[in-house]
């Protein structure tokens, strides 16, 4: 069956249309970030469609909600024309007559420990069992609606504004043949806006950075096709990309194997392992884990530069690419797919790489630190 795909991505996104339980969902929800000193999220119709995808997905499929898949909903919330790049998923299920308000009580206090600024509530049931996902994400940038198909020789205007707190907005993009470029934008009080001339037929992927508090950050990941139909894959290739569970050390194995797979496939010299690195790399990831936090400025180690200082390490040039994920196929696939982590997997420059992680609740965090001797 052909899978709908959004007009446009970004523009409006008002409030949903919420059912009876989604409501009181949403009540408890934002009663629960309230008392924990945290503005209340905001009502999202495009993240309420993913989540109540993704309810119907869990039921259909009979997947125990505790093993919700953050990367099947990202995608379910692109095809409704979102463009956040990192969704948190959570998600409980119940079988007929339960206290369902200390349930949603749980469930609150689990999404308030990674309050979210925007939220949507799904919830799906047969006859003898029921599912309610919460989807948050918190939003940094608010698109203006931009189209997610072009003809060829067309032009888009990209513009935006960034929350409190992000500055120097940079834009960039890959070509359906791998080309990462960067656009020149203009810039006036958290206001940004460029010229897309997006030149051949295919998938185009565009990557919207800014500096925030914890340093760079994707605020905005979205395709547009050129002259092309859009394709996101299916479950099935999705379930694909997952391993059995994998050990740490061979995870970060697989990873480096892929990076250089790929740099072989561009003509590139491959990357040296570096076990420094990989230490250095490793206690960000798990510094990231208990602090609660997700970003390249580490609260009590600083930033890149500042934590290869304190290791000792001299280089001309260094470079770090963040992500969460389930496996290590799929890490690497989410890093590809952003323009300027593939930039930095596939600068020439960069000679050495160190590989950390840590996993909780079978979510991997992963560290790459890039760096030329």
């Amino acid at each position: 069956m052909a899978r709908r795909w959004p007009e446009h991505f970004g523009g409006s996104d008002p409030a949903a249309s919420l059912a009876d339980i989604e409501q009181r969902t949403l009540d408890a929800l934002r009663a629960a970030l309230e008392r924990n000193g945290v503005e209340p999220c905001v009502s999202s119709s495009k993240l309420t469609a993913a989540a109540r995808a993704h309810a119907r997905h869990l039921l259909a499929a009979g997947t125990p909600p505790g093993r919700i898949d953050a990367d099947m909903v990202r995608r379910e919330a692109r095809r409704e024309g979102a463009y956040d790049p990192t969704v948190v998923p959570w998600a409980i299920g119940f079988h007929g007559d339960i206290d369902l308000e200390s349930r949603v009580a749980r469930l609150a206090r689990r999404v308030a420990s990674r309050p979210p600024t925007h939220c949507g509530i799904g919830h799906a049931v047969t006859d003898e069992r029921q599912v309610l996902v919460v989807v948050g994400v918190r939003r940094r940038v608010q698109l203006e609606a931009v189209p997610s198909r072009l003809a060829s020789g067309n032009r888009v205007r990209l513009e935006g504004t960034l929350a409190p707190g992000y500055q120097a907005p940079a834009v960039m993009v890959t070509s359906p043949l791998g080309e990462v470029g960067e656009r020149q934008v203009l810039r006036r009080a958290g206001w940004f806006g460029t010229w897309l001339e997006l030149e051949g037929v295919g998938r185009h992927t565009v990557e919207v950075m800014a500096t925030g508090p914890r340093g760079p950050e994707i605020v905005a990941l979205f395709p547009i096709s050129v002259d092309s139909e859009p394709w996101e894959g299916t479950d099935e290739d999705m379930a694909l990309a997952v391993r059995p569970v994998e050990d740490l050390a061979s995870i970060a194995a697989r990873l480096l194997e892929l990076l250089n797979l790929e740099r072989q496939q561009a003509g590139l010299l491959p990357l040296m392992h570096s076990s420094q690195l990989d230490r250095l790399a490793a206690n960000h990831s798990r510094d990231m884990l208990m602090q609660g936090y997700f970003g390249h400025v580490s609260p009590g180690e600083g930033d890149l530069t500042a934590r290869l200082r304190g290791a000792g390490i001299s280089t001309p040039r260094a470079a770090e690419n963040l992500v969460r994920s389930v496996s290590s196929s799929r890490a690497h696939d989410r890093l590809m797919e952003s323009p300027s982590h593939r930039a930095n997997i596939l600068d020439p420059s960069l000679t050495h790489v160190g590989i950390g992680l840590a996993r909780s609740a079978g979510e991997l965090v992963v560290t790459q630190i890039f760096v030329s001797w």
